[in-house]
């Protein structure tokens, strides 16, 4: 697997977090501000949730789903096309 940060290809990870952040400055930066990145609590209404190995097609005109959502999306591939018209 490739690890890029930025436009860099890290071709050696530093060993604690703290050098990490003093190789590339940025990241602590971009990682507080997602942080801290505003949260909204939607319910189940209109959630098309996936889990893995499972597939889903909707519609733009599909009243009952609004949201598509996974929370895998870390070990598995995710996809989301969007038709337009």
């Amino acid at each position: 697997m490739v690890l890029v940060i930025g436009d860099q290809v890290v071709k050696e990870v530093p060993s604690s977090t703290s050098g990490v952040y003093s190789t590339w400055c940025p990241l602590k930066d971009t990682a507080h501000a997602l942080a801290n990145i505003h949260v909204d609590t939607i319910g189940c209404l209109g959630l098309l949730y996936i889990r893995p190995r499972e597939f889903a097609v909707t519609v733009p005109h599909d009243d009952a789903v609004h949201f598509l959502g996974t929370d895998d999306a870390t070990t598995s591939v995710m996809a989301v096309l969007r038709h337009t018209g």
